[in-house]
Order: C-alpha cells, then sequence, then structure tokens
C-alpha cells in the first residue's frame, strides 16, 4: 500500500508476499509459452542490509564483473529447455544476493524460480533434464565445516563426518539429519553471550524441526518417535548441539559468532568460477 509523503509524492507504506501453489493444470498451460517472449532478468546483484531491506550501491569495476558474468548465465539458461519430468522449468535464471550491506558477506546465487528447484530433493534433482540430457549433480561434503578448518590451520581427514555423533536412542539418519541442521544453526546464531546464543540456537532448530515434512508433507518428528527412531517425542535440541560441540574442536571459534554469511561469501565466489566456467564453454 501507499501514502502520500514528502512533496506530496507517492511512498510506500506497507509491502507484504504472497505465494502461490503451481497445479498441473498452470503448469501445462506454461509449457505453452513461447520462450523466445521470455526476456532476461535485469536486476542480477542485490545487497540488503540486517533488517533484509535492498539499499543502492555503487557499481565498481569488480560488480561491474559480477553482474555481466550473471548477465552472461541468464542468457545461456534462457535459451536452454530445462525440464523435470517432461514439465518445462523454463525459467531458471539467479540474482546475487549479498547482506549486511556489504559484498563480504552472503552473494550466494538465488534462481527466480527458486522454489521450483532449489528446495527440490535429491531424488528429484536426479530428473532434471538439460536439452533433452540427463544431469548430474557435484556437491562438496561438509563445505563450511572444511572451510573453517581450513581458515584455523586444520586439515581434516577426506573421510571425517562432523555430523556423525552418537546419542542413545537416536536413528543414525535422522540424527545425521538433525545434525546438519543443527550445525548450520551454530555457525549462523550470534549473541551478546554464548549461553543467549545457545538459547537462540536451540529454539531455531525446534523451530526447523517442527517443519521438517516427508514427502507427503506430513511432520516427520511425531513419525519418527511412532517409528522408534527418536528417544522421545520432544528432541533434546541442547543435546543434540553438544555433541556436535566436542566433535568439531576446530570449529569453537566460528560457533554463535555469525560467521555463517562469511561463509556464504567464499562459497559464493566457488559458484561464480563455476558458472563462468561453463558459460564459457
Amino acid at each position: 500500500s501507499f501514502k502520500l509523503g514528502t512533496g506530496n509524492k507517492m511512498v510506500v507504506d506497507e509491502t507484504s508476499c504472497s505465494t502461490i501453489t503451481i497445479t498441473d493444470k498452470l503448469s501445462k498451460l506454461f509449457n505453452k509459452v513461447d520462450r523466445d517472449l521470455l526476456s532476461t532478468t535485469g536486476n542480477v546483484l542485490i545487497l540488503r542490509n540486517k533488517y533484509k531491506k535492498d539499499v543502492c550501491f555503487k557499481i565498481t569495476p569488480e560488480l561491474r564483473i559480477i553482474i555481466d558474468r550473471m548477465k552472461d548465465y541468464n542468457t545461456l539458461t534462457k535459451g536452454a529447455t530445462i525440464t523435470l519430468d517432461g514439465y518445462d522449468m523454463f525459467d531458471v535464471q539467479g540474482v546475487k544476493i549479498f547482506n549486511d550491506s556489504s559484498f563480504e558477506y552472503g552473494g550466494r546465487v538465488f534462481l527466480i524460480g527458486g522454489d521450483s528447484v532449489q528446495s527440490l530433493n535429491s531424488e528429484l534433482r536426479g530428473k532434471i533434464k538439460i536439452n533433452g540430457e540427463n544431469v548430474k549433480e557435484l556437491d562438496f561434503s561438509a563445505l563450511h565445516p572444511r572451510l573453517c578448518a581450513e581458515q584455523d590451520g586444520h586439515t581434516l581427514p577426506y573421510d571425517f563426518d562432523p555430523y556423525a555423533i552418537t546419542i542413545e536412542g537416536y536413528d543414525p539418519v535422522v540424527l545425521r539429519r538433525l545434525s546438519k541442521v543443527a550445525l548450520l544453526i551454530m555457525v549462523n546464531i550470534q549473541a551478546p553471550t554464548e549461553k543467549l546464543a545457545v538459547h537462540r540456537a536451540s529454539l531455531a532448530l525446534s523451530q526447523d524441526i517442527s517443519t521438517m515434512r516427508d514427502e507427503n508433507e506430513d511432520r516427520l518428528q511425531p513419525t519418527w518417535y511412532e517409528e522408534g527412531k527418536i528417544p522421545s517425542k520432544v528432541i533434546d535440541t541442547k543435546e543434540i548441539m553438544s555433541c556436535l560441540y566436542d566433535r568439531n574442536y576446530y570449529m569453537y571459534e566460528h560457533f554463535y559468532s555469525g560467521s555463517g554469511i562469511r561463509l556464504q561469501n567464499i562459497d559464493s565466489k566457488i559458484v561464480d568460477y563455476v558458472l563462468n566456467h561453463f558459460t564459457q564453454i
């Protein structure tokens, strides 16, 4: 909505976001859209402050290189046919989003139709085809924990698993899934004191666990308990974090430090390198 501001100019008063669910019928209609009518997205570089609001910035020669590379990638994807189970996912253009009003924080690429691609599970991602050809997904193993180790002069064994903790009563697969979420939160959370940070991280993990669902959109937590995969209906989040803290000694300086967005900046540069390489082939 808008209101009358200084100089009788209309300014934004409130903003809100809406989400829609794409039905099969609507998806089939999208498949009939002429690909040549799609335009390449203009704004490919976004800088946000700590309140997640977009802010203005001056384009430097270094930023111009990033912008040009993202536009090259978007032009390439616009001309490709990307499908999932026969449905055309025709807009996978991306934008880079930096955080905390700094180009040293964040910088990850988010797809315009992000929820339709980036949130897919591994099984569905394996069914994506580009120009009719199957794709292969390569991934870093425990990227952020290994980046933390390298930054602090530690070399982790190739087969070291930072998420491999053991707690009586937990199914190993379920516990590892919980551990991956917990470790991510422990690196991203920041607070004036460690005690408060642990408390906030515990609440955040509890919230994430409560939203975990299976392929049928059923909540996983009660299902896990009914199947005997967790020892109680309420998961002890602080116990999980404590075990992760003990296992990952090399990350002590990074826990509860808010260093997650600095690590994202590093992995975003890796993505830049990969995208630049393949857009030139």
